[in-house]
């Protein structure tokens, strides 16, 4: 069975970030990129091991590139926990992935 998935607070809040973001030009592209994220979900939680690993990032941290969006997440015993979500431009760090 594959692997729920939990998206952690800060997840939630930059995912808010990117539809507020991206809905003061166009509402209809930002419920898109919000629906292309829960896609991606269900696709990381089939296959956990899509994304790049990312060990500069902390032990079990992957990555998955969405819309030029970067989907951060670890993969649990019985969970897939999305630990952040940042534009394809930022640099991430450890730090930004605690915050």
């Amino acid at each position: 069975m594959p692997p729920r998935v939990r998206l952690s607070a800060k997840a939630q809040r930059d995912q808010t970030a990117i539809w507020l973001y991206v809905a003061k030009n166009n509402i209809a592209a930002a419920d898109g990129i919000v629906d292309r994220f829960s896609d991606i979900f269900v696709l990381l939680a089939d296959n956990p091991e899509a994304g790049r690993r990312r060990d500069d990032l902390g032990r079990r941290v992957r990555s998955y590139v969405v819309e030029g969006y970067v989907v951060c997440y670890r993969i649990g015993a019985e969970t897939l926990d999305v630990v952040g979500i940042f534009h394809g431009a930022r640099r991430i760090t450890r730090r930004l992935l605690e915050e």
